[in-house]
């Protein structure tokens, strides 16, 4: 699935109000890997560990293209969004825990205000044009 929606953004950037959202999943599935990796690390699987990390920086990477594609987005699917930064809040910290790496909490705590603030300006912004529809 990544290859073809980068092959797509590469052939049809003029697309990008189609693919974002694609590409917001594709970091939420990286992000919901990186979290059952580290269940399955507690768990006892110790071996898992180095995948954990992987698929971490694999979403951590895809942080900057999803902002550039983003911004060239005039009305984009906002709600695709939401449930990817907060997962990736939440596998960042429980990276943090499983690698005892603590600077990584400062950046959970970071994306769990961004992912807050994500879903309260979709929530307003939904709002606002469920009233504009609904207005004679």
């Amino acid at each position: 699935m990544t290859g073809l929606v980068l092959w797509r953004a590469a052939h049809e950037p003029s697309a990008a109000d189609v693919y974002q959202p694609d590409m917001w999943i594709l970091m939420g599935g990286a992000a919901i890997a990186t979290l059952a990796g580290d269940h399955i690390f507690e768990a006892g699987v110790q071996q898992i560990r180095p995948v954990t990390v992987v698929t971490w920086l694999v979403a951590s990477a895809w942080i900057p293209l999803l902002v550039a594609a983003s911004v060239r987005v005039r009305d984009g699917n906002w709600w695709a969004a939401v449930f990817p930064l907060g997962m990736y809040s939440s596998a960042t910290f429980a990276t943090a825990v499983e690698t005892g790496w603590h600077w990584l909490t400062a950046i959970s705590l970071a994306f769990m205000w961004i992912a807050l603030a994500a879903w309260l300006v979709t929530c307003l912004l939904t709002s606002l044009r469920i009233g504009r529809a609904c207005t004679p």
